[in-house]
């Protein structure tokens, strides 16, 4: 009797192995080596922070500060000599990396931006480094509120255009800072005005006029302050372009002493405005030594000669901008 029991229970156990042999067999489950990991530093899963500030909130002032304070910890643990890289949206921080100290903490300090930085609150970023590298690490940040005046926003535009190629010389040019802004109004009658022309002028009006001497590029900045002392500048870079070269034209008649062979020429050009003419250097056509001159007038006595003799006489002209422009025509000597 007992021995019919003990077969069965073989049986059925024989039966329950090869169900469970079947069974991993058509479910093609398999057992495989896993790769350990690394040993060479934490996980950045695994790898926590907290952060505080005190005080939360500074005044806008450049100067005010705030400590803030790191807690590291790994799998729930202090986690000392962590490196920790240090960023901010605005203002100023103590230090640029830090390291855990052995309870796992390290401590610097965040200073508030100036009161003319234009922000409400400031981002203060960690980045855990694992043997000098950020990948596969992780980043937390806290944020200050930073209060103080609204900043105004400068801005202005100039008439006529200033881009390039520019604006035609000698010009009078239009500043307008009327789309300067304080918070979402027009800053107005509520702000001062400064102007820089970048040619060592000024002026104070919301809108104002200028005229530039010379052509050229020049950094024109416009500074704005409010009743409450805060301010911002832009600067523009205004272009002058160069006037036009003065094409060189004269006109010629007998002179007025009816000397043989005697001709007045007179120097007819038109320098554009903002140009003056400052040499004129004439060059006869007859073999005779060219002549440098102030005066638009010459008088010049040609060659003797029985018959009408047409000369190509040559004008160089040097303007109040050191260019040169040259031209020839024929004159005809009877």
């Amino acid at each position: 009797m007992h021995s019919s029991r003990n077969s069965d229970r073989v049986w059925r156990g024989s039966v329950i192995a090869a169900a469970c042999c079947a069974l991993l067999l058509a479910t093609g489950c398999t057992v495989s080596d896993q790769e350990a990991p690394p040993l060479s530093g934490p996980s950045g899963f695994g790898l926590s922070f907290s952060m505080t500030a005190t005080p939360e909130i500074l005044p806008r002032d450049g100067q005010s500060v705030s400590t803030i304070r790191v807690e590291a910890r790994l799998n729930d643990q202090p986690y000392a000599n962590q490196a920790l890289l240090l960023t901010t949206s605005a203002g100023r921080l103590s230090a640029g990396e830090i390291r855990t100290d052995a309870s796992g903490r390290a401590t610097f300090l965040y200073t508030a931006p100036t009161v003319n930085e234009p922000v409400s609150q400031a981002t203060i970023f960690i980045t855990a480094v694992q043997n000098g590298d950020q990948a596969n690490t992780r980043s937390d940040s806290i944020r200050i509120a930073v209060v103080g005046p609204e900043v105004p926003v400068a801005a202005f535009s100039t008439t006529p255009s200033t881009g390039a190629p520019g604006a035609p010389f000698h010009s009078v040019i239009t500043f307008d800072a009327t789309t300067t802004r304080l918070g979402t109004a027009q800053c107005g009658s509520s702000c001062t005005y400064s102007w820089n022309f970048g040619d060592g002028s000024s002026g104070t009006e919301m809108v104002v006029q200028h005229q530039y001497g010379n052509s050229g590029v020049f950094n024109a900045t416009l500074t704005v302050t409010t009743a409450s002392g805060t301010s911002s500048s832009v600067t523009k870079p205004v272009v002058i372009a160069p006037p036009d070269l003065t094409t060189p034209d004269f006109t010629f008649a007998a002179c007025a002493s009816l000397q043989a062979k005697c001709m007045t020429l007179t120097d007819s050009s038109a320098p554009p405005d903002g140009v003056t003419i400052v040499s004129r250097y004439w060059d006869f056509g007859d073999g005779t030594s060219p002549v440098s001159t102030t005066d638009p007038n010459i008088d010049h006595v040609f060659p003797a000669n029985a018959n009408s003799v047409t000369y190509q006489v040559k004008l160089r002209l040097t303007d109040n901008l050191g260019r040169v422009s040259t031209s020839t025509k024929p004159v005809a000597v009877p």
